[in-house]
């Protein structure tokens, strides 16, 4: 599984940690080639593991005249280059991998970025993907997703655990909470209405923090939201799908390919 990018796109910086203020946000550019391989080999029926690489090349361009990123001591705010190789581990019992209906997927990746690999930062990440699809009637499917990031050691600001996008969090912009550790858990049910038309309503909760014991339920922030979706490849069941989903005191829509999750 190869995911290749080039990117020279405007984003927005709001500081790091759970609690940081909407005045606290500031525009600026990301200029980088991203590169992500993992080469997984089945071991047994269902359970596949193997190496996995990670590379990315970025600069800041354009930061916010006297923000944080243009003064510097955020790490990862001038020109920088992570590298890092790990393992990946994955259980996969879905009966499709663009829509699934029922089963299971769980994925594990462990890995590490060192300048020995050619990384400008020295650190240690384990990230948990864990879903589950049960189907509740003809064409109806909830969709369960729990997700965990621990991260030790100086990430720069842009390999930290982030809240938000199209696929975490839905509502909140992606990033507007970031810190070393993430935990989410969301839920979604899929419907069919009409020929190739359908329904998605989803909720999620999630939150960052510094360190894995520094997570408290009182910070946890809600998002929810509701989607339609086209089927526009009923045999390899993919659908295009348009998604409004609102957190607090924020909102977001996204069109893209394939569910969230």
């Amino acid at each position: 599984n190869t995911n290749l990018k080039l990117e020279n796109y405007p984003q927005k910086y709001f500081g790091v940690g759970n609690g940081t203020p909407d005045a606290a946000e500031e525009d600026y550019t990301y200029r980088r080639a991203y590169l992500e391989v993992t080469a997984l080999r089945r071991v047994r029926s269902r359970l596949s593991a193997g190496p996995y690489y990670e590379f990315e090349h970025g600069k800041v361009v354009k930061p916010e005249a006297g923000g944080a990123l243009e003064s510097g001591l955020v790490p990862g705010s001038g020109t920088t280059t992570v590298s890092g190789l790990g393992l990946a581990v994955t259980w996969d019992s879905r009966d499709n991998v663009f829509s699934p209906s029922r089963g299971s997927y769980h994925q594990a990746w462990l890995s590490g970025y060192h300048g020995l690999l050619g990384s400008e930062h020295d650190f240690l990440r384990l990230k948990l993907d864990a879903r589950r699809y049960l189907p509740v009637a003809p064409g109806h499917v909830l969709a369960l997703q729990a997700m965990i990031r621990f991260t030790s050691g100086s990430p720069p600001f842009q390999f930290m655990g982030m809240i938000g996008g199209d696929t975490i969090m839905r509502g909140y912009y992606y990033g507007r909470y970031r810190d070393k550790n993430l935990a989410v858990l969301q839920a979604e049910y899929r419907m069919p209405v009409w020929k190739r038309l359908g329904l998605a309503g989803f909720a999620g909760v999630g939150d960052v923090a510094p360190a894995p014991g520094r997570f408290r339920l009182g910070s946890f922030k809600a998002s929810g939201g509701f989607g339609f979706r086209f089927l526009f490849d009923p045999k390899e069941k993919t659908s295009i799908r348009l998604d409004f989903g609102f957190g607090k005191s924020t909102a977001g829509m996204y069109i893209t390919a394939t569910e969230a999750f």
